[in-house]
């Protein structure tokens, strides 16, 4: 018979690995920026609709890059907009499923990159997500959202997955990601589909290649704090797919 105390420790020791596990610096800096944006777009004001001043002057935009405003294939991965699917203030439940997606792969994608080379990921990946949007496709304009990103790492974990043993996730942890992946581009816009299937490509071109020509030193892909992360994320694609479907 288990004591109540020894339920507590458990407990605490659950809570301790799941600290551990998200105690990765790059993505915890990345999530703090997101959620300061997301307060700091709100303060700013509205623009028109529910677009904001500050969303105004980020987001995607083809007049604004076709007027040499080239940081908008950047900026966008910084604000989060409304969805269909919102619940409170607009764009909250589109920066906690973000939010939820970095801190449940992140961690583990940084660890076995580097610092650098998953900033290197997040940032390229969340500017291709945005930046072929330039390529002739429906008109897209007052487009943002941290998903670039997020998609970003999406397509690195999933590269990272094919590497020798013993860096390799067991299926279940592939298929969750697979679901989330599969969440943000059925159902969905033609533009959104765009910006997530871009940043989850570039996402695997570069895990592949920074994974290529990691050091030799390099830290395990699957620690044992990341099952219940990664079920996290599948429960977090479960709930979009289902919003979506709504």
């Amino acid at each position: 018979m288990q004591t109540t105390a020894g339920v507590e420790a458990d407990e605490t020791t659950s809570w301790e690995r799941v600290v551990r596990y998200v105690a990765a610096p790059w993505t915890l800096t990345i999530v703090a920026v997101v959620c300061i944006m997301f307060v700091a777009q709100h303060l700013s004001g509205v623009w028109s609709g529910d677009v904001s001043h500050l969303q105004r002057a980020l987001n995607f935009s083809l007049h604004g890059l076709a007027h040499g405003q080239w940081w908008r294939i950047v900026t966008p991965n910084l604000t989060n907009g409304p969805s269909s699917h919102d619940v409170g203030p607009a764009g909250l439940t589109h920066v906690v499923f973000n939010v939820v997606g970095l801190l449940a792969v992140g961690p583990v994608v940084e660890r076995r990159l580097g610092g650098p080379r998953y900033l290197a990921v997040a940032v390229g990946a969340g500017a291709v997500a945005y930046g072929w949007l330039v390529v002739p496709l429906p008109l897209a304009n007052n487009f943002d959202g941290t998903s670039g990103v997020v998609y970003g790492v999406l397509g690195a974990a999933a590269a990272l997955t094919f590497s020798p043993p013993p860096h390799r996730w067991d299926r279940m942890g592939l298929l969750l990601v697979a679901l989330y992946g599969l969440s943000g581009v059925d159902g969905q816009t033609a533009v959104t589909t765009e910006i997530h299937a871009g940043g989850f490509i570039a996402g695997v071109a570069l895990g592949l290649a920074f994974d290529r020509f990691r050091q030799s030193v390099v830290v395990p892909l699957r620690p044992p704090e990341f099952d219940r992360n990664v079920t996290v994320l599948g429960i977090t694609g479960l709930t979009q797919a289902f919003a979506e479907c709504r």
